[in-house]
């Protein structure tokens, strides 16, 4: 190696090549290596360019922030605080992300890191994030790099801190809170302060020390690089140089934006060296006071001299003490006078520094016009007093509960006219003032509300109650509150916002409203109200039943016209629309009353007795009132009882030609009869006779039914064989009607005690209801059917023996609503209808001991079923001895008032053996009973008629006659043969009972058994 060195120091031939090899290698070499250095150097400047571009964002970035944020604190605009929040959030990102830069880089692939760059920082776009990227590449961590990361990781906290700090002075409520907390930002921007200035001397003093490297190796490498290599070179220190002139012009642009931020924010900075004694004042100071830097002389006294006389002696003392104290920083308000002549108030805030023993040497601060802040406060306290004001005016309690600290806020004056408590007293009670003034049985339902209400409810959301409070007198007061919830960050309530009204009024007309309307409702008249256009919009209960509808859940129907309401006139006409009485009370203003028919929903008519009034309000006509009572039923029971009165006039009349009838019938039927008796039976006068026996004995059923129609009765009952007595009645019934009778007897019927003339009634009236129940004719069947009734039958009937007479047709049939009501007396659906013929079937059945049953389904017919007591034998035994005829002797008294029927019986009774005497009257029967058993020839028989018109009857006659003689034979006998005496004959005195009108046949039975 030695023998190499020494060769190239010679110059022979030999060595010359291996020479130039190794001085153009070692000069390669150098070359190589000054370019790696302009490289290094040139990354280095291009890294430094870009931390700065970052830098610069991070700091304008974060006096932005402090500028919005003290502009919302002026005036509470939502977009300076959305911008303090953004520009914080530009700070923190710049600080995460250079204190993770290094982690980041050595975990984070290239393409990922280049897009966090680009996300982060709003500034950088993909080129420059690239370059970054790039660098850090090449020189993998840089003193300054790792200088900022170590800055960004204490700068992180800070800005924290500095967030948080700004949040809390946005909530702040008092001036005095603001201030100290932006006193603390201050502070805590020191750091920022420190570490912005000596970085930014850093990259200053690295920028210019890399430059003036760079010259020379620039110029070195000029002199000695030729060509391509040489001119490169020089490009790229070229390049660098104006990379480095970039830089510096960025931060000089970086501190042109710092001034206009500082220009553009209110505050006016300000220096003063205690040490020196010289003061800077800015030209925001200035301008703050209306003058000029060269107006006044810039001395510590200036300030003296303009402040207001009544802050110098505060102020002074509270800057003396905080020189004193040791603090760092102040805030101070007090007033300067403007060259205009007024005062401004200025905010005064300053840092204090001190030396190594405390002494203060050095004063920064700012001045900020409070006087856009004060001229808002007192337009907020003129407001604030105005909306008190109007607070106060409001007479419900308006009130602000905190419930965290469970205390009262606020609340208006209406909280004494409500309760009668001050808001002192009320904020006194704190918590218990629900407790101990809410009526214990609305607490619990209160606090279970609120409990779970609470927990759900949003942001503005009203939540209503009503309860009762004790007034301050006493006395319970009903509330009603609607409470909105204001809620913490957390979603938690805070406060209660509420408006509290006083109902106790409205609770009172309430329930007065509702005991008037359940008595309106409860009443047993309709009552309607309608407004002025005839609309009704209330109708009781009762009067909706009128017209029909659902009375059930009645308060108030839908409005509706009144002329949708069928109204008739009595006559059945409808009214004119201006003669209703309703539209006639509004229109005229008087009251109307009258009767009118209204039409229900089901169809029937129901008449109204109605008064119509109109409704006053300040003496201006604004509704009416209709008040109706339903006296349908009225009507209808007078009309009753006036057909009852026609019905008790006709059946008099009735009863009245019934028993002359029955008396001219005796005449005839006796006359006959014993003309027929003295005849032989083939004679053809006897044929004759026999017939006019027969017709006259069909005009005296006809007689037995009208008095049995026109006074009803007790039976006069006898054996009777039914089959016989129905078959005979169906035919008479349905001769010449459109419907056949067909009749189906049981051959073996049990017998029954009946009156013959009533049951004949009642199948007759069966029969026609039939007939009429199949106007175009049909089938009347008529059945009859021994039965046992059993306990259990489920009929009203004794147990044992019954005959069952079942009528049936195949008529339109009986509407199951009107089943229960055909038996009622005046019932009917018939238009020209009594209501009278099923009502004395069902009395006729009834005193027999009987029962009728009916059963019908619409459109398929009805069958009635009539249940009468049994005799345990048949009729046709009994019937064998009707014909015997009967032969006596002795004296028979005869007492009627009609003397063709004394003579009539008394040819009868002669011709049976008797002697007959004869009285019109029961005074000359008594006389002529007593004559005759005072000498000794007492009459053998007496036959009274029950009736004489104008004189004694046989009823008052019977007891005279037994006081005579307490054996009397005495038959009693009258047209009227439905008399409860006929019926009941031996209670009275009688043995036998004979009606009119009789023939010898009938006589002979009676005289038989007696």
């Amino acid at each position: 190696m030695k023998n190499f060195i020494k060769n190239l120091h010679n110059a022979t031939p030999k060595f010359i090549k291996q020479r130039l090899y190794l001085q153009t290698a070692i000069i390669a070499m150098f070359l190589f290596t000054m370019i790696v250095m302009l490289v290094w150097t040139g990354n280095t400047l291009t890294m430094i360019t870009a931390i700065a571009r970052f830098e610069r964002t991070h700091s304008v970035s974060r006096l932005q922030a402090k500028a919005y944020l003290l502009e919302y604190l002026d005036t509470r605009n939502a977009q300076a605080k959305k911008l303090f929040f953004e520009n914080m959030d530009i700070t923190q990102s710049y600080n995460k992300v250079f204190s993770n830069l290094l982690t980041m880089r050595t975990s984070k692939p290239e393409k990922e890191f280049v897009q966090i760059l680009e996300s982060t920082f709003k500034e950088a776009d993909h080129k420059t994030s690239v370059i970054i990227v790039n660098r850090i590449n090449v020189l993998y961590w840089h003193s300054i790099v790792k200088e900022l990361v170590g800055y960004a990781e204490k700068a992180n906290p800070v800005g924290e801190t500095i967030l948080k700090l700004g949040a809390l002075a946005m909530e702040a409520d008092s001036k005095e809170q603001r201030h100290s907390i932006l006193s603390q930002i201050g502070n805590a921007e020191k750091d920022f302060v420190y570490y912005e200035s000596s970085f930014s001397k850093s990259c200053s003093d690295l920028a210019n020390a890399i430059a003036s490297l760079v010259n020379y190796f620039s110029v070195f490498i000029l002199l000695l690089s030729a060509g391509f290599t040489g001119l490169l070179t020089y490009l790229i220190a070229n390049s660098l140089l104006q990379q480095a002139s970039i830089y510096a012009r960025d931060l000089e642009e970086s501190e042109e934006r710092l001034k206009l931020v500082i220009k553009g924010s209110s505050d006016a900075p300000w220096d003063w060296n205690l040490i020196t004694n010289e003061l800077y004042y800015s030209p925001q100071w200035w301008e703050q006071i209306g003058y000029s830097p060269n107006e006044l002389t810039a001395d510590a006294a200036l300030w003296q001299r303009l402040i207001h006389a009544d802050d110098s002696d505060r102020v002074n003392d509270f800057f003396q003490k905080t020189l004193l104290s040791g603090t760092e920083s102040y805030e101070v308000e007090f007033r300067l006078l403007h060259k205009a002549g007024h005062y401004v108030p200025i905010l005064s805030r300053g840092l204090i520094s001190r030396n190594n023993g405390g002494k203060p040497i050095r004063v920064s601060g700012t001045n900020m016009d409070l006087s856009e802040q004060k001229r808002v406060e007192e337009e907020l306290r003129k407001s604030k007093q105005f909306n008190e004001t109007i607070l106060n005016a409001s007479p419900d309690v308006i009130y602000v509960y905190d419930i965290v600290d469970k205390i009262n806020i606020y609340s208006n004056e209406g909280i004494m006219r409500v309760l009668g408590y001050s808001s002192a007293e009320i904020k006194d009670m704190g918590e218990m003032l629900v407790q101990n003034l809410m009526h214990p049985e609305d607490f619990s339902n209160y606090l279970n509300e609120i409990t779970s209400k609470y927990q759900l409810v949003q942001d503005n959301e009203f939540i209503e109650h009503e309860y009762r409070m004790k007034h301050k007198n006493g006395q319970w007061r009903w509330l009603n509150s609607k409470e909105s919830v204001f809620l913490r960050k957390d979603g938690k309530p805070k406060q209660i916002f509420g408006i509290i009204s006083d109902i106790t009024k409205k609770k009172k007309l309430e329930r007065e409203s509702l005991i008037l309307k359940t008595a309106v409702n409860q009443v047993p008249v309709g009552i309607a109200l309608a407004d002025e256009n005839i609309n009704i919009y209330y109708c009781n209960p009762e009067g909706l039943g009128v017209r029909g509808g659902n009375v059930d859940d009645l308060v108030e129907i839908p409005k509706e016209s009144f002329s949708n309401w069928q109204v008739l006139m009595l006559n059945g006409e409808p009214y004119e629309t201006d003669n209703l009485p309703l539209v006639k009370a509004i229109k005229k203003g008087m009251t109307i009353r009258e009767e009118f028919i209204v039409r229900h929903q089901d169809g029937s008519n129901r008449i109204c007795d109605a008064t119509a009034c109109p409704i006053r309000e300040n003496n201006k006509i604004i509704g009416g009132m209709v008040v109706f009572l339903d006296i349908t039923g009225k009507k209808r029971l007078e009309e009753q009882l006036l057909q009852s009165q026609k019905m008790k006039s006709i059946s008099t009349l009735a009863g009245g030609i019934a028993h002359d009838f029955n008396n001219m019938l005796s005449v005839l039927i006796g006359n006959v009869s014993y003309a027929v008796s003295t005849i032989r039976k083939e004679d053809e006068l006897f044929e004759i006779l026999s017939d006019a026996l027969e017709g006259a004995k069909q005009a005296q059923n006809l007689t037995h039914q009208l008095l049995t129609f026109a006074k009803g009765g007790e039976p006069i009952k006898k054996v009777c064989d039914i089959n016989a007595l129905l078959e005979e009645t169906g035919k008479f019934v349905t001769s010449g009607a459109k419907s056949r009778f067909d009749f189906k007897p049981t051959a073996d019927l049990w017998t029954a005690e009946i009156d013959s003339g009533q049951i004949n009634q009642v199948i007759s009236n069966l029969i026609i209801n039939a007939d009429q129940a199949m106007p175009n004719g049909g089938i009347i069947t008529v059945k009859t059917e021994n039965t046992d009734i059993q306990t259990d039958s489920g009929l009203p009937l004794a147990e044992g023996p019954y005959i069952r007479i079942t009528v049936e047709d195949q008529g339109i049939g009986i509407q199951a609503k009107h089943i229960s009501n055909i038996f009622d007396p005046f019932f009917t659906t018939k238009q020209k209808g009594s209501g009278l013929g099923l009502s004395t079937v069902y009395s006729i059945v009834k005193k027999h001991n009987g029962h009728i049953t009916v059963y019908s389904e619409a459109g398929k017919g009805t069958v009635f079923n009539i249940y009468l007591p049994a005799i345990l034998a048949n009729a046709t035994k009994q019937e064998e001895k009707k014909d015997v005829m009967h032969q006596g002797k002795g004296k028979v008294l005869i007492m009627d008032d009609q003397e063709a029927i004394l003579n009539m019986v008394g040819r009868l009774l002669n011709l049976m053996g008797y002697e007959t005497e004869f009285a019109l009257d029961g005074i000359e029967a008594i006389e002529k009973y007593r004559e005759a058993y005072q000498g000794q020839n007492p009459f053998d028989l007496v036959i009274l008629d029950l009736t004489i018109p104008g004189g004694m009857g046989g009823a008052k006659t019977i007891p005279e006659l037994l006081k005579i003689d307490s054996n009397v034979k005495a038959i009693v006998s009258s047209g009227y043969s439905n008399d409860p005496i006929m019926a009941n004959y031996e209670a009275y005195g009688f043995c036998g009972v004979v009606p009119k009108p009789y023939t010898k046949a009938q006589l002979s039975e009676v005289l038989n058994q007696i």
